[in-house]
């Protein structure tokens, strides 16, 4: 039996090059899940107690008094955001957002938004609003302005929702909880 040593070394590159190629691939994926994690990591949805976050000033009417109403909550999103989180953050947060009246949108502590996590934001926006759910955008500044911006994704929050810090934001809040 006699092999030829031309087409061994042709069968051993093509077999290394597959299997460098798949092992490309893996750890491609498992850093995509990895990066999912970390973002997701970095999206904080909560509830915040009237009573808290109004320190008193909001009396909700007769008979609807409840110490554990919370008809606002807050989504801050806390550094970096790109396509690895998008699906998963539609998903959990669209669920958090419809228990409120009004959402706040908190950008004082991110860093970057691509284009597909902006667009998620939209559809965040857009879902909150089907549900009259008011949303008010905080601490909007720097990259992910530019981002959002550019895409027109705020064309449904009226200007005056747009605000810069959490003192604002509690007024706008009162002000929609109000009417």
């Amino acid at each position: 039996m006699s092999y030829n040593l031309h087409s061994f070394r042709e069968d051993s590159f093509g077999g290394i090059t597959t299997a460098v190629a798949i092992g490309l691939i893996i750890a491609g994926m498992t850093r995509s899940r990895q990066f999912e994690r970390l973002e997701m990591d970095n999206v904080v949805s909560v509830p915040i107690l009237d009573q808290v976050f109004f320190e008193g000033e909001i009396t909700p009417s007769e008979g609807e008094a409840d110490p554990h109403a919370a008809r606002v909550g807050m989504v801050a999103f806390r550094g970096s955001f790109s396509v690895a989180s998008s699906n998963k953050i539609i998903n959990t947060v669209s669920v958090d957002i419809r228990d409120h009246e009004v959402v706040i949108f908190d950008f004082s502590e991110t860093i970057y938004m691509d284009d597909s996590a902006a667009l998620v934001l939209e559809q965040l926006i857009d879902a909150a609003i089907d549900q009259d759910t008011e949303c008010i955008v905080m601490a909007l500044s720097g990259l992910p302005a530019r981002t959002l911006r550019s895409l027109d994704v705020l064309q449904r929050v009226p200007q005056d929702r747009i605000v810069g810090n959490l003192d604002e934001a509690r007024e706008v809040a009162r002000r929609l909880l109000e009417h």
